[in-house]
């Protein structure tokens, strides 16, 4: 964010790098960027790394944070919005007013804890082990409450048409292919490439395994459309759980697999945060006056 302004501060001397800084960023479809790669790369880096026996052992805080607090967190944030906006702005001459269900979209946006800023947080903050896994479990077990609270609120926001189409059915429905679907891929991919790794053992060829765990997780989400997060967070853990249990029984050293998605995660919060600081170059108030 600073050198961004740094640009713009000094782009009269020399206005030139400012503008093909700009049309570069212009030009980056930071949605499909983010949704498209970077998030699915940082989520199985978390979930590579957490063991399995401290999530059995705080499953029960963690289903709660994951499912029961964010549909919590999500009223507790729209009605505030609203009253917010409806009530208090008003009394010193701010008028911003907006319907409920759009302020209860906001909360469904928000409630969820960011799986990637979470780990971030968590591995510099000297907290409890019992903590840690708490946040982290429930930052990457999230997703598919969320993706069904905002659809039901979507679909009330649009009207009583869009309100007949929604049943409990339905709901549950898409709550199972959202969680179940990916529960199902991420085992299946992290099985495959566990017999990989364990079949024909070799430094390079483990990294590339997993890298294609990564990209076939992602594809095969998209294509029949279940949560591509989720699936990630599966395949990490199921990949990492087996790594330890065949690192142990057949005395190998696999550390290298947890170095290698470290630096990678560092490489790409970088990538992802220098962006988001470049994003600032978009604003046309900044960059002109």
């Amino acid at each position: 964010m600073i050198f961004s302004v740094g640009l713009v501060v000094f782009r009269s001397v020399d206005p030139e790098p400012l503008q093909e800084i700009y049309d570069l960023i212009k030009n980056i479809d930071f949605s499909k960027l983010l949704m498209g790669g970077v998030l699915y790369f940082l989520l199985f880096s978390g979930a590579i790394q957490i063991n399995i026996n401290d999530l059995k052992e705080e499953r029960v805080p963690i289903v709660i944070f994951s499912s029961l607090s964010v549909v919590i967190s999500t009223f507790v944030v729209g009605f505030a919005l609203y009253y917010i906006l409806g009530f208090i702005l008003p009394r010193v001459g701010l008028d911003f007013p907006l319907s409920l269900y759009y302020c209860l979209l906001f909360g469904a946006l928000i409630s969820p804890t960011d799986a990637v800023a979470a780990l971030s947080i968590l591995k510099q903050a000297k907290v409890s082990k019992s903590l840690e896994t708490k946040v982290t479990g429930e930052s990457l077990f999230n997703d598919g409450v969320a993706v069904i609270t905002f659809g039901v609120i979507y679909s009330l926001a649009q009207g009583t048409e869009q309100l007949q189409d929604i049943s409990a059915l339905e709901i549950a429905w898409l709550l199972c292919k959202e969680v179940f679907g990916a529960l199902l891929v991420g085992i299946v991919l992290g099985g495959i490439a566990f017999y990989a790794i364990k079949t024909a053992f070799d430094e390079k060829l483990t990294i590339l395994i997993t890298i294609s765990v990564v990209i076939c997780g992602f594809m095969i989400s998209q294509f029949v459309d279940i949560s591509g997060p989720l699936t990630m967070v599966f395949a990490g853990i199921m990949v990492g759980h087996a790594g330890r249990v065949y690192s142990e029984k057949k005395k190998v050293d696999i550390s290298f697999v947890k170095i290698f998605w470290e630096l990678m995660d560092e490489i790409l919060n970088a990538i992802l945060f220098l962006l988001i600081g470049f994003e600032l170059l978009l604003i046309p108030n900044l960059r002109y006056y």
